[in-house]
């Protein structure tokens, strides 16, 4: 072997000779420095490029690395000038851009040609995500991005319901690792002790509320406060009626579900506050004391302000 070098290590070398080559020449691209390469954490990647793309608004600086395998692997394009993780679909919180490019086969021999066709759907991508075009993919993918917007080791909520498209009034069992909810409080006792055996806390369960809403959420219109959870109830048919009677017969922390159709099948979701959303015959909200709460401290009325449900996961 000439040089005592390996043919994998031959073709790595001229393969990242001929991207560079490609990128200087005809992207007028730098080549980023090591400490630049090392901030992608958790990534293994070895070199990269940056060179910047004029859309129609704006001109930004895209990057592009590759990892030790290349080029019998894919690059990874990463965007550096871009909005806050969940404004625009498919890219990912350290800017990495998810291409369709599971269905590319890595063209080790000509790795600029690879580059080149992967650099034009990334430029595609940037530019859909600016107008908007793609932003319904959120709700296609709701899932998915409700779960990239939880909190680590966060509460999971395991589902035994039917994907009806009706609201209504549930039951939970409030398990300290992962509670249940079901349609009726015989369906999620049966179920946990099928599964679980005959323990003694299984005796019980509690009332939860399922709004199905008119379709999916964006990110932006994820709750964050018991008002919005109280919106988003408004758009549902029955949906003032089903909180007072929920804020009726319900104790702290108060479990949402919110279910809506995706576009590739129904999605639920799981959402807890610690305070009542209620509101009256003529649609006001107002405070009321519930079942659970302790009598002994005074509450102060209630602002759709005060109360920051927790996002959890459903899992069905």
């Amino acid at each position: 072997m000439p040089n005592g070098k390996s043919i994998a290590v031959q073709v790595r070398e001229e393969g990242i000779l001929k991207v560079d080559s490609f990128l200087s020449s005809v992207c007028n691209a730098r080549r980023l420095a090591e400490e630049e390469v090392q901030e992608y954490a958790g990534r293994c990647l070895t070199a990269g490029w940056e060179l910047t793309i004029e859309t129609v608004s704006t001109v930004r600086r895209l990057r592009v690395l590759i990892d030790a395998q290349f080029p019998f692997s894919l690059p990874h394009f990463f965007l550096v000038d871009r909005p806050s993780f969940l404004t625009w679909p498919h890219i990912e919180r350290d800017g990495l851009l998810c291409l369709l490019a599971e269905s590319k086969a890595a063209g080790f021999r000509h790795p600029e040609d690879m580059v080149g066709e992967l650099l034009g759907d990334a430029y595609h991508l940037v530019c859909s995500s600016e107008s908007g075009q793609n932003e319904s993919d959120f709700r296609t993918e709701f899932y998915s991005y409700w779960d990239r917007s939880l909190l680590e080791r966060t509460e999971k909520i395991f589902s035994l319901l039917k994907t009806d498209g009706k609201c209504r009034l549930i039951r939970i069992w409030r398990g300290e690792t992962r509670p249940v909810v079901g349609e009726s409080e015989k369906q999620v006792l049966s179920w946990l002790r099928r599964r679980h055996g005959n323990q003694p806390q299984f005796d019980t369960t509690d009332v939860a509320c399922l709004l199905w809403l008119p379709e999916t959420l964006l990110p932006r219109e994820y709750p964050k406060t018991a008002g919005d959870l109280y919106l988003l109830a408004m758009t549902t048919p029955g949906g003032a009626k089903l909180l007072e009677q929920f804020g009726a017969i319900g104790k702290s922390p108060f479990y949402f579900i919110l279910g809506a159709e995706s576009g590739n099948g129904p999605c639920l979701a799981g959402v807890k506050t610690n305070r009542p959303l209620i509101v009256d015959i003529r649609g006001k909200r107002r405070d009321h004391s519930l079942h659970g709460f302790r009598q002994e401290k005074s509450r102060s009325p209630w602002s759709p302000n005060d109360c920051f449900p927790r996002l959890v996961p459903l899992l069905a």
